[in-house]
């Protein structure tokens, strides 16, 4: 709509323009000293002026093609005055009259050269499309196996160790959107003694997220923390979690306060729910991006690289660590029911409606 009334508003102001002109140069040829304002008189200048814009663009139109006309014919001449690289006068002229309605060279060694020049160029464009097709599958399959990967990581403890503490709160909220809740993030700094702000039928609950090893258990202090924020802002329940362990008098308090505790044992159980994988952990397949074949690495062995059946050397490039962003929830459209993108505006990223522009909803992304 918007790129519409931008090209009728261009013609309108090119008419007043082009009919300005026109009017001038009208005038000036009859002698007259003053424009007409009679609209049916400027009606007159506008058309006159498209008239002569039109003749113009013409006029620039079969100049040129004239000029590209006599050089291509200068160009023909002079071929026909030259030898070829086979010795033949005019070689590289073509005959317009052939058998079969072709228009092939003059030399007839030259026109093998030509077809076969074209043979190799064919060969040339199905190979790269050919390689094309295997790099547009081995990404897919690299993406596919970071995620499957990725999903079975979420499992053991010691991956989760390896994130940082705002990528731990990051998962830990994925695992609730997947259970159905919706899920905010608070900052990092100033966040009140809640990582998570989690909801779902109608009610709040706050959750805290501890990524300590497994010989470091909770205490009862962080828990008294935690429990004065609920109280104080009025949430309908808290979650605890923590990679590690409670300690006999955190357990205590939690059943004194109602607190539920979930350790690195159950949350390895919850991350099997929200992130069900297939095949092994150990397992990566890596496609060879020269023929296409699958290869298959044994992670527990640290292999950099193995052949494929046709001997092309196939890198293991598989993850180290977890990558989160193949495995986190998109939202979906309140208003339409699509899947929204995360979006970088100008203030900072957001949810956007993947259905833009007929959908202009947005959501708050509380990712860092």
């Amino acid at each position: 709509m918007r790129r519409s009334s931008d090209n009728l508003s261009g013609i309108l102001a090119g008419t007043f323009l082009y009919g300005a002109l026109f009017a001038i140069a009208f005038n000036f040829i009859t002698g007259k000293d003053k424009i007409s304002s009679n609209p049916f008189v400027w009606i007159f200048y506008g058309i006159g002026g498209w008239v002569i814009v039109g003749g113009l663009w013409l006029l620039k139109y079969f100049f040129f093609k004239a000029v590209n006309s006599i050089r291509n014919k200068t160009r023909e001449a002079k071929a026909a005055k030259e030898p070829c690289p086979h010795g033949v006068v005019g070689g590289r002229t073509r005959l317009k009259h052939v058998l079969g309605g072709g228009c092939q060279l003059k030399c007839s060694q030259c026109n093998q050269d030509e077809i076969e020049n074209q043979r190799k160029e064919q060969i040339e464009k199905l190979r790269r499309e050919a390689a094309e097709k295997i790099r547009v599958a081995a990404d897919k399959l690299q993406t596919d196996e970071y995620t499957r990967l990725t999903k079975l990581r979420t499992h053991k403890i010691e991956f989760l160790l390896r994130l940082s503490p705002g990528e731990f709160e990051e998962i830990v909220g994925d695992m609730y959107r997947r259970f159905g809740y919706s899920v905010e993030r608070t900052p990092m700094t100033n966040d009140y003694g809640r990582d998570l702000i989690i909801k779902k039928d109608g009610k709040t609950t706050f959750v805290e997220c501890k990524r300590y090893d497994r010989d470091t258990p909770i205490g009862r202090r962080p828990l008294q923390l935690f429990y004065g924020v609920i109280v104080n802002m009025k949430a309908d329940s808290g979650v605890f979690i923590t990679t590690s362990s409670f300690a006999k008098t955190a357990v205590n308090f939690a059943g004194e306060t109602g607190i539920k505790l979930i350790d690195g044992y159950e949350l390895a159980g919850l991350m099997t729910q929200a992130f069900p994988g297939d095949g092994s952990a150990d397992e990566y397949r890596a496609m060879c991006r020269e023929c296409g074949d699958v290869v298959v690495f044994n992670l527990r062995k640290s292999i950099p690289e193995v052949s494929c059946k046709n001997a092309h050397m196939v890198k293991n490039d598989s993850p180290d660590l977890l990558i989160i962003k193949l495995i986190a929830e998109t939202p979906s459209c309140e208003k339409c029911g699509s899947k929204m993108r995360l979006v970088n505006g100008r203030h900072g990223k957001f949810w956007g409606c993947g259905n833009y522009p007929k959908c202009r909803s947005t959501k708050r992304y509380s990712g860092r």
